[in-house]
């Protein structure tokens, strides 16, 4: 595996220049982690970036009562936990291992030496701004969409826009993904279902060419 092309290919980092890039791989280092490993906890010192190579994990805050409440699901490819670049220097989140995964880990104090130089700094930032268009936009969907739209939209985005799924999440961690309760979630999915839009079966969910043509037109 060429963890070098996973960087590459990331939204936050896969805009960087070849040189940029380069000055960003060359201290990186590989970190594996087991089925519900923790790689860093809330309010930890941030002493890295990463970015996830293979598997899966959530990322997590936990209110004072203990309760847990998904912020995001990571997939690989996608950079993580770069707010400690520009914030606190501390994780605002848990990030967890879903199951067996590897990460690249990138130290913040190499990301800061390296804004010193004007043509990163300016490679690095245009890379942030796109990324923030797209947090933008989902801070609308979750804001202003029901939660019908909000699941069809999270399926588009994670898995394409597609008549057939094979879901590798819970309903439970698709309602905190797309911020609502497992009960209504289970509601809207029977509405859905008695109308014709969308049945999920176990591990698999199905949709119908009219459902996503109605989202289209919404």
């Amino acid at each position: 595996m060429n963890f070098d092309d996973i960087v590459a290919g990331t939204d936050l980092l896969g805009g960087l220049s070849p040189r940029s890039l380069r000055k960003i791989t060359e201290t990186q280092r590989i970190r594996s982690l087991p089925k519900g490993g923790m790689l860093f906890l809330e309010g930890d010192d941030g002493p890295a970036i990463y970015v996830l190579a293979t598997g899966s994990i959530r990322l997590f805050r936990s209110d004072e009562d203990g309760r847990e409440a998904i912020v995001h699901l990571v997939r690989p490819g996608e950079v993580f936990a770069e707010a400690v670049l520009f914030d606190t220097g501390r994780y605002p989140v848990s990030a967890q291992a879903r199951e067996d995964s590897q990460v690249v880990e990138i130290a913040t104090a190499r990301v800061h030496r390296l804004l010193e130089d004007p043509t990163f700094r300016s490679d690095f930032f245009s890379t942030i701004m796109r990324k923030l268009r797209f947090l933008a936009q989902q801070v609308y969907v979750l804001s202003s969409c029901d939660v019908r739209e909000r699941l069809l939209r999270f399926l588009i985005g994670r898995f394409g826009k597609k008549n057939r799924y094979r879901a590798d999440l819970s309903k439970r961690e698709v309602a905190e993904a797309i911020a609502t309760t497992p009960e209504t979630l289970s509601r809207v999915l029977a509405r859905m279902e008695e109308n014709g839009e969308l049945r999920w079966e176990r591990t698999e969910i199905t949709v119908a060419d009219a459902t996503w043509e109605d989202l289209a037109e919404e």
